[in-house]
């Protein structure tokens, strides 16, 4: 928590309104399918312990990252390599 405010509070600050238009589709998509897969990995992962799937559905949702910085180094990380 300590960490990830301050990131995400620069990367606000940093970004520009029109690059964020122009990759809206893209950081979109990402951040939903960030969402989805940590949710379900989380999930299935807590419900080892013997958490009820639901709780630990409800759990992996709230602890994903959908910032704007985790966004843009997966988006940059995916561009370098093509």
């Amino acid at each position: 928590m300590y960490i990830v405010a301050p990131l995400i509070y620069f990367e606000g600050q940093s970004t520009r309104i029109n690059l964020i238009g122009k990759r809206l589709r893209q950081i979109l998509e990402t951040a939903v399918l960030l969402v989805i897969v940590g949710t379900v990995f989380a999930g299935f992962s807590v419900s080892l312990l013997g958490i009820p799937l639901a709780l630990t559905f409800l759990m992996g949702a709230l602890s994903t990252p959908t910032d704007a910085t985790a966004t843009e180094s997966i988006l940059l990380d995916t561009e370098n390599e093509y």
